[in-house]
């Protein structure tokens, strides 16, 4: 488990699931409703499969993810062609940031998924006038609000409520109440599975924490810590579709040459919906006071069909220079990469230098191999081959460098030793700053504040006051290599495990004798 917020959720998702209780939830046995049900869901239902693990609490958010990329397909092939469909998948399944948050246990992948089937369903509806695809629409808006809260209908409604009056077909919409209110009961339906039973139980305790809180508080001011420039999302939209950005940025300056086929009346509907689906998210949460890079996760979808778009407009377009140049630049940049650490394969903080080259090895062959389809077979070929080419690199480099990064990123094993060490009645506290993976790995160990937040102490002195308050005078402590020295140089310690940025210790009172073990 990595990060702060992945081993919290999987915690949360392994008491629901041992308490059998699918409606409240729980941090260490206390009420913790920041966030709604749907992750937690996926990661208990991958419990009940396969036992409680890591690969566990992330299955199910993977299987999601490439429900997002096959969701792409069949659009693609629904309003142009299978080509562009699998021209976008494939940008989506090879984006950098999709990749890396459809391996983690967090709300912001399958928030992106129920988002996704919103507004494409909505999209096809609009072009078909099916009822069926406005049905899914309403039904992906309350599977969002499963995901993530009151944005799952918020962004949604605003896209589609802007393009509609862009369109000039607002009105007409509101004329149907019959649709509307149809598409409304799914949508309550939806997300009743939960709010209702949580509110009816829980009260203004739920509407307080939940709302308030983790909604209102969360956009408007920076009480949870999460300050970033206005700018911010714009650079994470470039960067996160990585190594897609320079096919982006040539889709941005299209659309930016051809603006008025935007405005009314609009001959680009799928470029004006696509458009707006970005602008609205990534406005939104520019403007939030409150801002992480996984809030605009909902826009890779809307980005890889415009590059879609992109790829699919020069398919047939000769002579094809730019499209070869800007894959020549994807395949240089991987090229560049495997030479570096090659280069470095010593200094990989845990990792088997050997291990590094197998991956190197690999991404130079690849590279080379997609080389020769770009020059004898084609841009065509070439991009057809990608993400093939792509998956193998995935493939090895989770096998070869991911398992010491995990070494060298979490505290799981420092942790485990923790709880081999702790004598009984004996707990443990952070000093200077915590590390929430011990949410998952040992819940019961650590001392906790209110809310069931870890206890991290700031002052020697606190650790001593507290230390005096242990029946067995005795502490665990984790902390910050750089921070432990003031706390060993005045008290009696025993350094029991040291991690390249933590160190756990035992330290004992003052006058007191360490205990045997």
């Amino acid at each position: 488990m990595l990060g702060p917020d992945e081993p919290r959720y999987a915690q949360i998702a392994r008491e629901m699931y041992e308490s059998g209780n699918w409606i409240t939830t729980t941090l260490a046995g206390v009420h913790w409703f920041e966030k709604p049900a749907l992750t937690y869901w996926l990661s208990a239902l991958g419990y009940t499969f396969f036992g409680v693990s890591e690969f566990s609490a992330r299955f199910f958010i993977a299987i999601f993810s490439s429900l997002g990329i096959f969701l792409l397909l069949f659009f693609g092939q629904r309003v142009a062609s299978i080509r562009f469909g699998y021209l976008s998948a494939t940008v989506l399944v090879t984006s950098g940031i999709w990749i890396g948050f459809s391996r983690a246990a967090t709300f912001d992948l399958p928030l992106s998924v129920a988002m996704e089937i919103a507004l494409l369903a909505f999209y096809l509806w609009f072009q078909t006038n099916k009822t069926s695809y406005w049905l899914w629409s309403c039904f992906g808006m309350g599977l969002a609000m499963l995901g993530k809260g009151l944005i799952g209908i918020v962004l949604p409604g605003a896209i589609i409520g802007l393009f509609l009056l862009f369109t000039g077909t607002l009105l007409a919409f509101l004329k149907r109440p019959k649709l509307i209110l149809l598409g409304a009961l799914i949508l309550l339906l939806t997300t009743a599975t939960w709010y209702v039973p949580v509110i009816a139980k829980h009260g203004q305790e739920f509407v307080q924490e939940f709302f308030i809180q983790h909604h209102f508080q969360r956009f408007l001011t920076n009480k949870f810590k999460h300050p970033q420039p206005f700018y911010f999302f714009s650079f994470v939209a470039l960067l996160g579709c990585l190594p897609w950005t320079t096919f982006f940025l040539s889709q941005i300056i299209g659309s930016w040459k051809n603006w008025r086929e935007l405005l009314p009346p609009v001959t680009q509907k799928l470029n004006l919906f696509l458009w707006l689906w970005v602008l609205v998210i990534v406005g939104f949460f520019s403007i939030s006071s409150s801002k992480l890079t996984g809030y605009i996760l909902p826009v890779f979808p809307a980005i890889a069909l415009l590059i879609g778009l992109q790829l699919e407009k020069w398919w047939t377009h000769k002579p094809r220079t730019i499209w070869r140049w800007q894959l020549l630049v994807i395949l240089m940049l991987f090229a560049v990469g495997a030479v570096w650490a090659s280069l470095r394969a010593e200094k990989f903080i845990y990792n088997d230098p050997l291990m590094v080259l197998v991956l190197t090895a690999t991404i130079s062959i690849i590279v080379l191999v997609l080389c020769y389809f770009l020059f004898v077979r084609g841009e065509q070929t070439a991009t057809l081959a990608f993400p093939f080419g792509f998956a193998v690199i995935i493939a090895v480099t989770t096998f070869t460098v991911m398992p010491s990064m995990g070494v060298s990123q979490s505290t799981a094993h420092i942790i485990d030793v923790a709880k081999t060490e702790a004598r009984p009645s004996e707990r443990l506290v952070f000093f200077i700053n915590n590390h929430k993976s011990i949410d998952f790995y040992a819940p019961s160990l650590p001392l906790r504040e209110a809310h069931a937040e870890l206890l991290t102490l700031m002052k020697p002195e606190e650790v001593e006051k507290l230390l005096e308050q242990q029946p067995s005078k005795t502490l665990l402590v984790m902390s910050p290599r750089r921070w432990v020295k003031g706390l060993t140089d005045i008290m009696p310690n025993e350094e029991l495990w040291y991690h390249h940025t933590w160190v756990l210790v035992r330290l004992s009172a003052r006058n007191q004798p360490p205990q045997s073990q």
